[in-house]
């Protein structure tokens, strides 16, 4: 009798094994990480706490699939625009509606274990990949496990957890490779399916597949790998251009909001660097020489080290492409003749000096408004990881087929051992750098709640935070973000705060009018469909503005929930503000002490300059300076200070940001003696300083500078080596902090640089 045999693939048992190793040695690596996933946070605030909660509050509380209402009430936002990954948090949403009741610990269990299955599932599909460019399985499987260790993916397990999914571009890859290999209409399908999947757990996935398949098809044209005859243009329209269609139209038809911002900041900020590429700045050991070459760290967007076998390739093939280049031959092959490997590095390296900002960072910043959709991906560091898979596979297949070259065993043997020693000494001491932020936090228990949610339209955090516009906008103070969030997934009460991207401008304005100066009359009220009160949730120990201050002293404490104190606020109070505070603080204004405008400029106790002489293509309330920076320095004003004995004073004027990089425009406030030293100096950005807003784009820069000396000079200039494009600026005014400046002229009340129409 025969026994029965199970015959496997040796390839087949070399991938297993390389899951079973990469899970144990991540278990061993990060044990925290890996043994209760639905019992902590892999990141506890910024990004890394809004992405869960985005997650966790649309899957228990929201009414619709497309649509997110846990902040920037009562508007929401479009669930692309939350990093809340739609396919995934709609899958766990339509699980949690109709099959199987999930907890907020359930939704993060699973997005922290889809975060560590991407790990294992990258190194299968980089095996893979090493099978299809002929490299034998233990040698894959060793250099799998390293280039695993090495993933930047890491990195974006703080926050970016869409971003931490290492498997993506190598499972896109290997589908491109086996296509052009043996094509197919199928084939062409899946790819295009995946690339729509992978859009919609990130939207930085869409563009990044299109250039990996776009780049890779284009270098097969250009190289004649790949006939231009109309079969192969159907499928380059199926893998590219169908799921770019799908995705944008899908947006046209679901996204309802059209004044997003057009050009996000960090377009350059966000770039690559050739040192966060090539060399490894992330580690210890790196201080002495990073503070010897002055070579720059770098930020998490940008770290996407290679690994020194990887660069020295690099090195390797710069050098032959020039060789090329001037003597026109072929100095040596580091692809062992195989065309698909090759051309794959040729369309990640074009990928890569895109994540450079090459040629971009070479032209005026202006030109970034030409880039169409492209200036909304503002991290383009990001594009660098398709640079890093190619690389690290091309790299080892290139020593592989080395090896296979040479007959002597001891050169074969110390081939292998010194670019494996490399890689395992730069995959160690990479999770070395990253074990001290990979520490998840445990999730705390709920506290008891002593109110009912349902009693609540909504509430606002004071302080006040709106992170999204781009241009408005207030950052978290005293760390209010964690109870809010934690608040709002409890009870599932909307805030009016945001923590998101590209959020609309007019409904930024609208929410943020009920912390800004008390100058425009509140519209956000009028939006609010509920009659129930609003809650105040107050920040313990925490600084008011103004005007947040206004609103608690209106409002009745009824209990505490963690660090902050709940107010609530009857929804007349608001309504009252909105509709009446205007002209009583109109009303108001007019009776408190000033100094008429007029006459405060003929006795100099003030410097003021409303630009009316000039001529400009567009005004605030009348004719505006229109300042072309190029880039340097512009001076507003140097002079001396007003005819006065007070020393404290206010600098504002009237500043109209468009978008990017208008809000990166730095103002510079410095006192100078006689001799022209510099006693004292102050900047900041515009961003960060204006106090109120008129019509959309024009904001109010308020600023104080205390004298040293009232003999000396002052300096107020403007800085912005972003911008080659004019600024407008309307109404500069110096005065002493503690005086009123006012003027009525029937149809308008100023004071104090602002302007109140009577009308109104």
């Amino acid at each position: 009798m025969k026994l029965l045999t199970l015959k496997i693939n040796p390839k087949t048992l070399w991938a297993i094994l390389l899951v079973l190793v990469v899970f144990a040695l991540l278990y061993w690596a990060h044990p925290a990480m890996m043994q209760t996933p639905s019992r902590v946070y892999f990141g506890n605030s910024g990004d890394g706490l809004k992405n869960y909660y985005t997650v966790q509050y649309h899957v228990l509380h929201d009414t619709s699939y497309l649509h997110f209402g846990g902040m920037n009430y009562p508007f929401g936002e479009h669930i692309v625009f939350t990093d809340g990954q739609p396919v995934l948090e709609n899958t766990l949403r339509f699980i949690h509606k109709n099959i199987v009741r999930l907890s907020s610990n359930d939704i993060v269990g699973v997005m922290n274990w889809m975060m560590i299955v991407s790990l294992p599932l990258m190194a299968l599909f980089l095996f893979f990949i090493f099978m299809e460019f002929e490299v034998k399985g233990w040698f894959a499987f060793l250099a799998c496990i390293g280039i695993t260790f090495l993933a930047p993916q890491f990195v974006r397990f703080l926050g970016h957890y869409a971003l931490s999914y290492a498997y993506v571009v190598p499972c896109l890859w290997l589908l491109l490779i086996r296509f052009f290999k043996n094509p197919g209409y199928l084939k062409s399908l899946l790819i295009a399916f995946l690339i729509v999947f992978f859009s919609f757990l990130h939207f930085y996935y869409l563009l990044l597949l299109l250039f990996l398949g776009g780049g890779l098809w284009a270098v097969q044209f250009i190289t004649k790998k790949q006939p231009l005859n109309r079969k192969n243009i159907l499928n380059f329209g199926l893998q590219i251009i169908v799921p770019f269609l799908v995705v944008m139209v899908f947006m046209k038809l679901t996204d309802t909001v059209t004044d997003r911002p057009s050009t996000p900041y960090g377009f350059f900020a966000y770039s690559a660097l050739p040192e966060t590429i090539f060399l490894p700045v992330s580690y210890q050991l790196s201080n002495v020489w990073i503070a010897l070459f002055k070579v720059n760290r770098g930020s998490w967007e940008n770290l996407f080290y290679v690994g020194w076998v990887s660069s020295v390739f690099s090195l390797f093939a710069l050098i032959s492409f020039f060789v090329f280049l001037f003597k026109r031959k072929k100095s040596f092959d580091l692809f062992n003749g195989n065309h698909l490997l090759r051309n794959s590095f040729i369309a990640a390296t074009f990928v890569l000096l895109f994540s450079l900002a090459v040629p971009f960072a070479w032209l005026p910043v202006d030109w970034i408004e030409h880039l169409g959709l492209l200036k909304q991906f503002r991290s383009i560091g990001r594009f660098s990881i398709v640079f890093f898979y190619v690389v690290n596979i091309a790299a080892f297949a290139g020593v592989y087929y080395s090896i296979s070259t040479l007959k002597n065993k001891t050169q074969k043997a110390l081939l292998v051992l010194y670019p494996l020693l490399l890689l395992t000494i730069d995959a160690v001491s990479l999770q070395a750098c990253y074990k001290p932020f990979l520490n998840p936090s445990r999730i705390e228990q709920n506290p008891n709640l002593n109110i009912n949610p349902k009693d609540f339209a909504c509430f606002i955090t004071l302080p006040y935070f709106h992170i999204g516009s781009e241009v408005y906008g207030n950052y978290v103070n005293c760390g209010i973000d964690f109870p809010a969030m934690r608040f709002s997934l409890q009870t599932g009460i909307p805030m009016t705060a945001c923590a998101l991207s590209r959020t609309s401008y007019s409904q930024t304005v609208q929410n943020m009018g009920v912390i800004w100066q008390q100058y425009q009359p509140l519209t956000m009220p009028k939006k609010i469909t509920s009659n129930k009160p609003i809650l105040l949730m107050v920040m313990d120990g925490c600084q008011l503005l103004p005007t947040e201050e206004y609103w608690r002293q209106r409002a009745k404490k009824i209990g505490m929930y963690m660090n902050t104190t709940l107010y609530t606020l009857d929804q007349k109070t608001l309504q009252e503000y909105g509709t009446k505070m205007y002209s009583k603080m109109r009303d108001s204004l007019a009776h408190l002490n000033s100094i008429n405008l007029n006459s405060a400029i003929k006795d100099k106790t003030i410097v003021f300059n409303d630009y009316n002489h000039q001529k400009t293509f567009q005004k605030f309330k009348d004719k505006c300076l229109a300042i072309q920076t190029n880039g340097k320095i512009f001076q507003l004003y140097n002079g001396r200070y007003p005819n006065t004995k007070e020393t404290d004073f206010s600098i504002s004027f009237w500043y109209f940001i468009k978008d990017f990089p208008f809000t990166e425009t730095r103002i510079i406030m410095e006192e100078l003696d006689d001799s022209g030293k510099i006693c004292s100096i102050n900047n900041t950005l515009i961003k960060q300083s204006f106090t109120t807003y008129d019509t959309l784009g024009w904001v109010l820069f308020d600023g104080r500078l205390e004298a040293k000396h009232l003999n000396h000079k002052v300096r107020i200039s403007l800085l912005n080596p972003h911008l080659k494009t004019p600024v407008l600026i309307d109404n500069f005014l110096i005065r002493p902090s503690n005086s009123n400046i006012s003027l009525d002229n029937g149809t308008s009340f100023f004071w104090n640089n602002l302007y109140y129409e009577n009308s109104r």
